[in-house]
C-alpha cells in the first residue's frame, strides 16, 4: 500500500492520474504504430506500382512480338497466294477472312493489311530465305501455334484447287524450316 493510499480522496486522484497517464501513452504509442503501418504500406504499394510498370512493360514488348509474329505469318501467306502470279478471288477472301480472325493484329493494322493483299510482293523467289534467316526463331510461339500455321498454309495452297511445283517448293521449305512434314 503506498503513501498516497491513506490520505483520504488520494486513491481516486491517482487512479485518475494513472488512467490519464495511461491513455496518452496508448493515445501516442497508438498514432506511433499507426504512423509505422502507413510508412509499412506506402512502400508496398511503391514495390506494387513498380511491378504494375514492368509488367505492362512486358506485356508491351510480348503484344508488340505477337504482332510481328502476325504480320510475318500474313506475308508468308501473301507470298504463297501470289506464288503462281495470280492473286485468285478465293485466296483473297481466305487472307482477309485470316486477317480479320487474327486477335494480334489491331484494326488499323487489318485494314493496312487487307489493301497490301492485292498488291503482288516483290522479290517472291528470296522471300523465305530472307524470313528463314532473319525471323525463323520469332514466327512461332508455341508447338500449336507452328502445327496451327501449317493447316492455314496448307487451305491456302489448295484453296484454288492448284498446287503448283513453285507453291509446292514453297510450302515445303516453309515446313522444312518449322520442323514440319508435308503429311
Amino acid at each position: 500500500m503506498g503513501l498516497l493510499d491513506v490520505v483520504p480522496g488520494m486513491g481516486e486522484a491517482k487512479t485518475m492520474v494513472g488512467m490519464a497517464v495511461g491513455g496518452v501513452v496508448g493515445y501516442f504509442s497508438g498514432k506511433y504504430a499507426a504512423a509505422q503501418e502507413i510508412r509499412h504500406l506506402k512502400t508496398q504499394y511503391r514495390d506494387l506500382e513498380e511491378e504494375v510498370h514492368d509488367l505492362r512493360k512486358r506485356l508491351g514488348i510480348v503484344d508488340e512480338i505477337r504482332l510481328q509474329r502476325a504480320l510475318l505469318k500474313i506475308a508468308i501467306l501473301r507470298q504463297l497466294a501470289w506464288k503462281d502470279d495470280v492473286l485468285d478471288p478465293r485466296e483473297q477472301l481466305f487472307l482477309h477472312q485470316f486477317v480479320l480472325q487474327h486477335p494480334d493484329l489491331p484494326a488499323d493494322y487489318k485494314i493496312q493489311v487487307m489493301c497490301e493483299i492485292r498488291e503482288k510482293p516483290s522479290m517472291v523467289a528470296k522471300f523465305w530465305q530472307y524470313i528463314d534467316v532473319n525471323y525463323r526463331t520469332q514466327l512461332y510461339g508455341s508447338e500449336e501455334e507452328k502445327l496451327g500455321f501449317k493447316t492455314v498454309l496448307l487451305q491456302l495452297a489448295y484453296i484454288d484447287g492448284e498446287f503448283d511445283k513453285s507453291e509446292q517448293i514453297f510450302v515445303d521449305s516453309v515446313l522444312k524450316a518449322c520442323g514440319l512434314s508435308i503429311e
